[in-house]
């Protein structure tokens, strides 16, 4: 007899909040580093704000790619196998996954980086950002969010060809 709560059915749960919590610490931490995110939060402009606030929504929705990938992972290994072994498949495909979500990251920060570069300029974009030009941080933003839905559709994409699809029959 199968229980209402499975504990097991916890792994992805906690692989998803993992994934989701390193990715937050990285943007965080990104958006640090380019002087962006400043403390306190209260003294930002609201063109740093806008541009924080879209950087960080961009990540999170690149990262939400796997979710799916990771619960078809779970349900695939752990109905196929007979409780052998699943936990261990389960990590190696968590790893395979993580490493495709960093090279996707990596893409958006380099798109980010060539259109920053083409299309606005590097040093007067950080210029405009601190001085307060709401109107390019809302563009500078549009351009994230956009990269984002991009990425994240490829990023889909990858995942569906690395996750094992089977169907468990009664």
């Amino acid at each position: 007899m199968e229980t209402l709560l499975n504990l097991t059915a916890l792994l992805p749960l906690a692989f998803i909040l993992l994934t989701n919590l390193i990715f937050v610490i990285y943007a965080m931490t990104l958006l640090r580093m380019t002087k962006i995110l400043k403390n306190p939060f209260a003294g930002m402009e609201y063109s740093e704000a806008t541009t924080a606030a879209s950087f960080m929504f961009s990540v999170l929705l690149i990262t939400s790619a796997v979710t799916p990938a990771i619960l078809q992972t779970y349900k695939t290994y752990y109905y196929s196998m007979d409780n052998s072994g699943w936990i261990r498949l389960n990590a190696i495909k968590f790893g395979q996954i993580l490493l495709v979500l960093i090279f996707f990251h990596i893409l958006f920060i380099v798109l980010i980086w060539f259109g920053t570069i083409v299309i606005i300029g590097l040093k007067k974009l950080r210029d405009d950002l601190s001085s307060g030009n709401l109107p390019l941080g809302l563009l500078f933003s549009a351009m994230l969010i956009g990269f984002a839905i991009s990425i994240r559709l490829c990023c889909s994409a990858a995942m569906d060809e690395l996750i094992p699809q089977v169907l468990r029959i009664n």
